[in-house]
């Protein structure tokens, strides 16, 4: 089976993203307790907030030893994040 996880490609300095702490690398597996499981869920998700919301996200965090780690940070929505889709 086929599922597309959403990686972070890249963390403005300043931006909400980075001041929640999320950094590169990071996987977005949630939005407010709702599984983000296609490209389409994520656009919906945000689709229903303006800048400046606070959203809560889930992501797969990774870590030192190149395992993930689960982690859920509450950030200031701000301009497009950048994302990329792949598929696994």
């Amino acid at each position: 089976e086929c599922r597309q996880v959403f990686i972070i490609s890249e963390v403005s300095r300043g931006g909400g993203a980075a001041d929640a702490g999320i950094t590169k690398g990071s996987i977005i597996v949630g939005f407010n307790g709702i599984t983000i499981d296609s490209m389409e869920s994520l656009q919906e998700q945000l689709s229903n907030y303006k800048k400046g919301e606070k959203v809560t996200l889930t992501l797969q965090v990774p870590g030192d030893g190149g395992e993930y780690q689960e982690q859920t940070v509450d950030v200031t929505l701000g301009s497009k994040a950048q994302v990329k889709k792949i598929n696994m």
